[in-house]
């Protein structure tokens, strides 16, 4: 990208009554946009779908121009995402949860990658409970993971679209008109529309994205509702011919498997009849395996 260029990036972020997490993220965006200002402009669109509810601004956020958009009635985090879509000006796009936060270092790179993309996927670091790790141990497994077959095969292996960067433009309509009532899978849904776009994937492997623990829901309840999300996405791919016969077959069986050895009810019966997802999955931790003994082995012989 000419370094004398600059981007306009539409941070977009749902809010359901999260006053007490703005602070943080709304702290984390501006660090971001001081070291990125010859190369980026920012503006935040906050959709508000908790409409009983008043959106309590930080005074830091008056260096970047935020806007405030009120949900008529609480519509879910993808018809909110779509909402401050329409309102976007940006030539690329930021979807944020409201208790998520940037990370500075990384973000330049990521910035300086849309030349060579329309989606950068960045590193990010789970922050859970006690659990403190990186989402991504490499850019080859970054590379190996950011394939249209791993998110058909395995599950979504982009945790957030927070780590993301995407070109407002590629951005199918489908995902705009076709809403999933179940908040989990709307970022699922997405990518798989991309990649049958041929939208160009790149990896940056700079962390630029925390992912915290705020939900407040238990780990089941979390599973049910992905499941849910999980297969109304599905049925929409399915309905309008996305995905053909083998695909849809794999992408089930892949949801199922997943949701099945969350809760820990893999029984015989269930991995002979999801045989297909368990050999992908066996597959999958294998590759990895291999690719970061092979990092490592590097490492220590540099």
């Amino acid at each position: 990208m000419n370094m004398k260029e600059s981007i306009k990036i539409s941070i977009i972020i749902p809010f359901y009554k999260g006053n007490q997490y703005l602070e943080r993220l709304f702290n984390s965006i501006i660090k971001v946009s001081e070291l990125t200002s010859e190369i980026a402009i920012y503006e935040i669109i906050i959709v508000n779908d908790s409409p009983g509810i008043k959106i309590i601004l930080p005074r830091t956020c008056s260096s970047i121009i935020v806007r405030e958009i009120t949900n008529p009635v609480n519509l879910g985090i993808h018809k909110s995402r779509v909402n401050g879509l329409k309102n976007a000006s940006g030539e690329w796009i930021l979807f944020l949860d409201q208790d998520d936060e940037l990370i500075d270092n990384g973000f330049r790179k990521q910035i300086e990658l849309t030349d060579k993309a329309d989606v950068v996927v960045g590193n990010g670091i789970y922050m859970l409970g006690n659990l403190n790790k990186k989402i991504y141990n490499n850019l080859k497994t970054m590379d190996y993971l950011i394939q249209e077959k791993m998110f058909i095969k395995i599950r979504n292996l982009i945790p957030s679209p927070g780590e993301c960067l995407i070109k407002k433009d590629i951005i199918p309509d489908l995902w705009k008109k076709c809403r999933l009532k179940n908040n989990g899978a709307d970022d699922w849904f997405l990518w798989l529309l991309l990649f049958k776009r041929s939208a160009r994937f790149v990896c940056n492997d700079d962390f630029v994205y925390i992912h915290n623990d705020a939900s407040g829901e238990n780990l089941s309840a979390n599973l049910e509702k992905m499941k849910k999300s999980s297969k109304e996405m599905l049925g929409i791919l399915k309905k309008r011919n996305v995905l053909n016969g083998y695909e849809i077959k794999t992408l089930s069986h892949a949801i199922e498997f997943k949701y099945n050895q969350d809760t820990g009810q893999l029984s015989l019966k269930k991995l002979i009849k999801y045989i297909d997802a368990l050999f992908a999955n066996i597959f999958y931790r294998i590759k990895l395996i291999i690719y970061n003994s092979i990092i490592i082995f590097l490492f220590l012989n540099i």
